[in-house]
């Protein structure tokens, strides 16, 4: 997966993405990722604020459209 550059994880039913994901996907050898996640269930509780914090600050993976994604309580 070396040169993995977009990621479309778009209408997926997830509600986050796992510590484990997260972590492979910031070891990629690349310089941006880009991902997709429009159109999932985002989980937005106390229980997922660690994936919450990591999409918002994360140097390497960047998330388009990322204003239009909701969440669900």
């Amino acid at each position: 997966m070396k040169l993995l550059s977009n990621l479309d994880l778009s209408n997926n039913q997830l509600e986050e993405l796992d510590l484990e994901t997260r972590n492979a996907l910031d070891q990629l050898p690349t310089d941006t990722l880009i991902v997709r996640l429009i159109g999932n269930d985002l989980k937005c509780c106390c229980k997922k604020l660690e994936f919450l914090i990591w999409m918002r600050n994360s140097k390497k993976v960047h998330f388009t459209r990322m204003r239009n994604y909701t969440c669900s309580f």
